[in-house]
């Protein structure tokens, strides 16, 4: 089978929960607009300040309500266990389900933080260094995320539950990427921050495939 038709069958199956990745994004706005009324009501001259990193980590954590999305087919239909019976390149399957998940998630999230950039009168929110920033995190947080949720029928545990159990391992992206925001913002040298996840991604590049393969052959073996 070519790439290509690879490609496009996973974005049908992907599609096939479509409403699931908007959750995310209607629920990240629906936050900032909370947010937002809270200090314009409490303390009008923080929001200014503020507003850059609440959106970003808003924006960040509200990928994880879309996590289990990435196998939700799976593990309702048992789809999972195709990829090593009908003999596929599992590896190549796993950088397809990574690729198409990460752009179902990020595509919607990204559209609505640029909508609530001019909505909240957040200028930082539609630049190119906030965008990069959060496009950086959400390869770490969805990578590991994915992994995560495949194991979860392995494991026999909720992938929600998993995944709140996973949370100390997005606290470091988060906090990266909050302090890169934050030197941004002032107009500090936040090139640490920056090498710190690009390097993290690219590294993510070559070892989330490798754990989701495992993580699949896990799956399919138990």
């Amino acid at each position: 089978m070519q790439l290509y038709s690879k490609i496009y069958l996973e974005f049908k199956l992907m599609l096939k929960h479509s409403w699931q990745w908007l959750y995310s994004a209607v629920v990240y706005m629906a936050l900032s607009c909370i947010a937002y009324w809270l200090l314009q009501g409490v303390a009008p001259t923080i929001w200014p300040t503020a507003a850059p990193i609440i959106l970003w980590l808003l924006a960040t954590t509200s990928l994880l309500l879309s996590l289990q999305t990435g196998f939700l087919f799976d593990m309702q239909y048992g789809a999972i266990n195709s990829w090593r019976i009908r003999g596929h390149n599992t590896l190549q399957l796993a950088y397809i389900r990574l690729l198409v998940s990460y752009l179902l998630t990020m595509l919607p999230i990204a559209m609505t933080s640029y909508i609530l950039s001019y909505l909240l009168h957040v200028t930082v929110a539609h630049s190119f260094t906030f965008f990069a920033l959060w496009a950086l995190a959400s390869w770490l947080m969805l990578g590991l995320g994915i992994t995560i949720s495949a194991l979860a029928p392995v494991l026999r545990i909720r992938s929600n539950l998993l995944i709140l159990i996973s949370i100390p391992f997005y606290i470091p992206i988060l906090l990266w990427g909050v302090g890169a925001v934050y030197h941004y913002q002032l107009g500090l040298n936040n090139s640490f921050e920056w090498y710190i996840l690009l390097g993290s991604a690219i590294l993510g590049v070559l070892i989330f495939p490798r754990l989701l393969t495992e993580a699949v052959i896990i799956g399919v073996d138990n």
